[in-house]
């Protein structure tokens, strides 16, 4: 990645003397440190390009491993040194999940030539590799339609996600911008994506017109844009049209199995397709009113077409999530699962989601880990733009203690998805479970910057704290996790760490909290040996253990790297039950 023949970069009053490894501004020597030397001249001889986060810290550090924020803190440093204000970007800017971008206007100078070639923008055909699908605009009297706009976007991030050559954010990563928001800037920085889709879609009786602008996001221009016309039962035919008028656009030679993707058809009953994209709309609010309501669309879609692989997919996905959002008993959803997701590959073996929703349930709930190995990976070789896939394929290599290869997995999906809380909490989770508490810390902060009441990502924080001995600010992080949700897991969390601090007597109240709790709702045996390990009760927490194992509590699977029991493991009977789980 050196560059070659480059006597020097010049943007602004600066130039960037390659030989003497030099900064200038207007021709006086900037004190830089070589390290924040190698990281601007790696960016400004990539000028228009994203440079990765990989790219960087393998170029600058160079068989050394270092953590990230290393090169976090060192950008930063650039930026003030170059006079960047935090308003505005002027040289470098973050591509949110991927890296970082030198957006000025560059002049090199050759040197065997000895002259200067001004920064032209980038050819579209060889720099645009990524896509963000947003929500279409709606204009319909009836509230019933109102999900059409997300639902169709959702069919064509579908289509074009099967591209390997173009990556595609998925629906959820998408649902934060409304089109009265729309700043295409923004989200090219956000979602870190080299173009944006937008779209309005009109229906009058049972016609609809589709309008769509395909844009780059770096300088405003308008790549193509046309309308669509059809009749309501066409739409399959509008988005096979969108859907290969982007790829050509934006991808020279796609193959004949590319081309068939893009227009594959998994129903020919526009009922049901319709009541799939409700579905969809449903599943994408992560609510349990949204997931059952879903289940209902998908349900509907099945009626009209019981050969309907996708809806049969969508089934299982809900199960999966109320299962495991703590919203329905697993006696009741996992069966449901597993007959949903098991129907879908008998009807269609290469539905991405089916493998994702099975693979989910043998990790967490049959403890099947080479059966979960399976499916999670043939989920992320058949949708490679599916950060879902990724995520779950990531916990089972966290499971196994390959916290390289999850960090790996979990980079992936950051890149599909770079505003996923839970995706960002994964990955503060492993640093945690990888005993790598500063960087676990960090990755929480980062979480709660964007937003301080997802509740979890205080699990990871508390406890990375925790086995750092600073008590103090493990006990604040786990209750600012109680006020922003009290559920039993985070009560738990709470008396452990009290446990850990040699505070038997908050320790007891947390627990004795727990057990009056019990007598309202459900609550897993699990929470309770979290707390009795964490007093150094071995044989309770054996015993809670044991009911754990019977209950098939999805946390089980995490046994072998969760070191809140740490203390137990020298003791034959946690090696039992590790193997019982199939974790050695």
């Amino acid at each position: 990645m050196e560059p070659q023949g480059i006597e020097s970069y010049e943007f602004d009053s600066f130039r960037v003397d390659v030989a003497g490894r030099r900064l200038l501004c207007n021709d006086q020597t900037v004190r830089l440190p070589a390290k924040d030397f190698d990281i601007l001249l790696l960016l400004v001889s990539h000028f228009g390009q994203v440079v990765t986060k990989e790219e960087l810290m393998g170029y600058v550090w160079p068989d050394q491993f270092v953590e990230e924020n290393n090169l976090t803190v060192r950008i930063s440093a650039l930026r003030k040194l170059l006079g960047e204000s935090h308003t505005r970007t002027r040289y470098i800017q973050t591509v949110q999940g991927r890296g970082y971008r030198f957006v000025a206007k560059v002049q090199t100078v050759d040197t065997a030539k000895s002259n200067r070639g001004e920064w032209t923008p980038p050819d579209t055909q060889r720099t645009i590799n990524s896509l963000a699908v947003l929500p279409f605009g709606l204009i319909t009297a009836d509230p019933h339609e109102q999900y059409l706009g997300q639902g169709i976007a959702d069919a064509i991030i579908t289509r074009l996600g099967k591209l390997k050559r173009l990556r595609v954010p998925p629906t959820m990563a998408i649902l934060r911008y409304s089109r009265s928001e729309i700043d295409i800037q923004e989200i090219g920085q956000k979602l870190g994506v080299d173009s944006v889709l937008t779209g309005q879609i009109q229906i009058v009786d049972e016609y609809i017109r589709v309008t769509v602008q395909l844009t780059t996001t770096q300088r405003w221009q308008v790549l193509w844009a046309e309308k669509f016309d059809e009749s309501f039962t066409n739409i399959f035919a509008v988005e096979d049209r969108i859907s290969e008028r982007v790829a050509n656009t934006l991808i020279q030679g796609l193959s004949a199995g590319e081309q068939k993707n893009l227009t594959r058809r998994y129903t020919n009953s526009t009922e049901a397709y319709r009541y799939y994209l409700e579905g969809r709309y449903f599943w994408s609010k992560r609510t349990e009113k949204g997931f059952k309501k879903s289940i209902k669309c998908f349900q509907q879609a099945i009626k009209f077409d019981p050969h309907y692989a996708l809806a049969f997919a969508g089934v299982a996905l809900c199960y999966n999530l109320l299962f495991s959002y703590g919203l329905l008993h697993p006696a009741e959803s996992i069966p449901k699962s597993k007959e949903a997701a098991g129907r879908a590959l008998e009807l269609d073996e290469t539905v991405a989601d089916a493998h994702a929703a099975f693979g989910h349930v043998k990790l967490m709930y049959d403890w099947d880990l080479p059966g979960a190995e399976e499916h999670l990976r043939r989920a992320t070789e058949l949708d490679p733009n599916n950060p879902t896939a990724y995520h779950w394929y990531a916990l089972y290599l966290r499971c196994l203690g390959r916290f390289d290869e999850a960090l790996a997995t979990l980079s992936s999906a950051r890149e599909l998805d770079p505003l996923s809380l839970i995706i960002k909490t994964a990955t503060a989770g492993t640093y945690y479970m990888a005993k790598q508490y500063d960087v676990a810390i960090f990755k929480s902060q980062e979480v709660i910057e964007l937003d301080p009441n997802f509740p979890l990502i205080y699990t990871f924080l508390g406890l990375a704290y925790a086995h750092q001995g600073l008590y103090k600010e493990a006990i604040a992080a786990a209750r600012r996790g109680i006020a922003v949700d009290p559920n039993p897991e985070v009560l738990a969390n709470l008396g452990f760490i009290y446990g850990m601090a040699e505070n038997r007597a908050a320790a007891m109240r947390v627990l004795d909290k727990l057990k009056r709790l019990s007598e309202r709702q459900y609550v897993w045996s699990f929470h309770f040996a979290v707390i009795y390990s964490g007093l150094g009760e071995k044989e309770q927490s054996f015993t809670f253990l044991e009911r754990a194992f019977e209950e098939r509590n999805l946390n089980m699977v995490l046994l072998k790297v969760d070191q809140r029991f740490d203390n137990l493991s020298s003791d034959p009977r946690f090696t039992v039950l590790l193997k019982r789980i199939g974790l050695i």
